[in-house]
This record gives structure tokens, C-alpha cells and sequence, in this order.
């Protein structure tokens, strides 16, 4: 009996190192996308410092997007590691007895609802910023069409000052 409740023990301090490892993992995702988004940030400046000085670099595009898929690349790698890690667990639990396999059954339930509860925020973080660069990129469209506008009014009222000031001149020359 003592040997079977050292097992037991030894078995649980196990699984308690691989949910910590798998919680981890999760933590190493979030922490992944908030790069993601920190990266989308910095993209969404960019691109609007280069459109307000009509000067787009394709190069800075592309060095933010590779960075980006570089991340995600990650985060799938992680996520991968996670469903092992899981799986792994899974299959320990169902082999475990019954209050410990419900105790750790329950405490996976609740550190994946953390997490689902995690990604929603993130997901929600993402639109947000998304609608920022999209609105902050329309005013900044807007404001170079209404600039371009007055820029032409400006030209033609010039343009219609010299004509007037060429009729003026001779007419009084041929008077």
C-alpha cells in the first residue's frame, strides 16, 4: 500500500510538472501574439508614415510580414507541443485513479478555459486595432484628396488671374 501511494504521489508530482509545462507553453503563445500585435502596430505606423510622405517601401512590408509569419510559425509549433503535451496527460488521467483524475481533470478545464478566455481578448484586441489603422488610413486618404483639391483650385485660380492679367495688358495695348 505504501508503494502504490508513493507511485501515486510521484505520479501526481509528474503530471503537475507537465500541466506546468503546458501551461507555460500557453503563456508562450500569448505572449507570441502579443508580439503579433505589438508587430501589426508598428506595421499600421509605418504604412501610414510612408502613405502621408507618399513613399511606400515594399521592403519594410515585407521584413514586418516575414517577422510576422516567422511568429505564427512559432505559435503553431507551441500549439503543437501543447496538444502533445495534453494528449500525453490525457491518457495519464484516464489511467489514474478517481478524485486525483478529477482534481487534474478539473484543473486542465479551468486553465483551458483561462486561456479560451485569453485568445477571445486577443482576438478582440486584434479587430480593434485593425479598425484603427483602417479608420486612421481613411482620414489620412481624405486629407490628401482634400489638400489635392485645394492644391488645384489654387492653379486654376492662378492660371485664370494670369489670363486675365495677359487680356488686360493688351487691351490696353491695343487701345
Amino acid at each position: 500500500m505504501k508503494e502504490n501511494i508513493k507511485k501515486i504521489v510521484g505520479s501526481i508530482g509528474e503530471k503537475s510538472k507537465n500541466v506546468t509545462e503546458s501551461t507555460k507553453l500557453k503563456i508562450d503563445v500569448s505572449s507570441t501574439k502579443k508580439q503579433i500585435q505589438d508587430m501589426y502596430i508598428e506595421l499600421g505606423k509605418s504604412v501610414c508614415e510612408m502613405h502621408k510622405n507618399d513613399n511606400f517601401e515594399s521592403d519594410v512590408i515585407a521584413s514586418y510580414s516575414e517577422k510576422i509569419d516567422e511568429l505564427k510559425q512559432l505559435i503553431d509549433e507551441k500549439n503543437k507541443e501543447f496538444s502533445e503535451k495534453t494528449s500525453e496527460l490525457k491518457d495519464d488521467f484516464l489511467n489514474m485513479g478517481g478524485s486525483a483524475k478529477e482534481f487534474i481533470k478539473d484543473t486542465a478545464n479551468d486553465a483551458k478555459d483561462f486561456f479560451e478566455d485569453k485568445k477571445e481578448d486577443l482576438g478582440d484586441a486584434f479587430g480593434s486595432v485593425s479598425k484603427k489603422i483602417i479608420e486612421r488610413t481613411e482620414n489620412i486618404k481624405e486629407s490628401f484628396k482634400k489638400s489635392e483639391v485645394d492644391e488645384a483650385k489654387e492653379a486654376l485660380e492662378e492660371s485664370a488671374e494670369q489670363e486675365l492679367d495677359e487680356a488686360e495688358i493688351e487691351a490696353s495695348v491695343e487701345e
